[in-house]
């Protein structure tokens, strides 16, 4: 992983040459982190028979945990603590997050580049329920700011309006209101989405006497 100015002629006694090193390699010292920080070349003297350094051509790696960090609210599972240039590490959306809040669809990759930068676009953002399935119809909408979108772990509380009741039955928040709340949960998706408020009744029959309604 060296490369001289024609290295096949031999070096003299005394004489000092600069070696320079491949693409993805850097000059270092043993046992060294190497990152693409460190030059890519390096001074070695002739002497005694042999190239006289302690710096070699050492690989470039990267920082897992760096890598990771380079997302916000991105977590790995990866148990190396560094990776080879061109590798690859697999990351997910910590809890509560995705990829454009949208719901989760598994696990993704970063890779270890030089010059560091961030090799995707991938950005995990704060999930969101989509608040299409919020009832307005013969309703309102008491608690739980919220526009196209709702955001995580957001609970909506929701009121019947005057003379209509809960579809699936009297859910009563005092003695003359009724209504039910929507909770925006961890697969991106509200609770009670088929929840609404319909028109109350009276029952023709409440009267054992009563002969006829008109």
């Amino acid at each position: 992983n060296v490369e001289m100015h024609d290295p096949s002629i031999p070096v003299d006694h005394g004489v000092t040459v600069n070696a320079s090193c491949n693409d993805g390699y850097r000059a270092a010292m043993g046992g060294a982190v190497v990152n693409c920080s460190l030059p890519q070349w390096y001074t070695a003297e002739c002497s005694y028979f042999k190239l006289q350094t302690e710096l070699a051509c050492r690989a470039i790696t990267c920082d897992v945990d760096d890598m990771v960090a380079s997302i916000d609210h991105a977590v790995s599972a990866e148990t190396r603590a560094r990776v080879g240039l061109n590798e690859s590490v697999v990351y997910a959306c910590d809890r509560g997050f995705s990829l454009g809040g949208t719901i989760p669809e598994g696990s993704f990759t970063i890779v270890c580049l030089c010059p560091p930068e961030i090799s995707t676009n991938d950005q995990c953002e704060g999930l969101t329920c989509d608040s299409s399935t919020v009832p307005t119809e013969f309703a309102t909408v008491t608690s739980g700011t919220f526009g196209s979108n709702v955001a995580w772990k957001t609970n909506i509380s929701i009121l019947c309006n005057d003379g209509y009741v809960v579809a699936s039955g009297n859910q009563a928040v005092d003695d003359y209101t009724v209504g039910f709340s929507m909770y925006c949960e961890d697969n991106g998706i509200l609770t009670n989405v088929d929840e609404t408020c319909v028109i109350s009744t009276c029952p023709q029959n409440g009267d054992p006497y009563l002969l006829s309604v008109t």
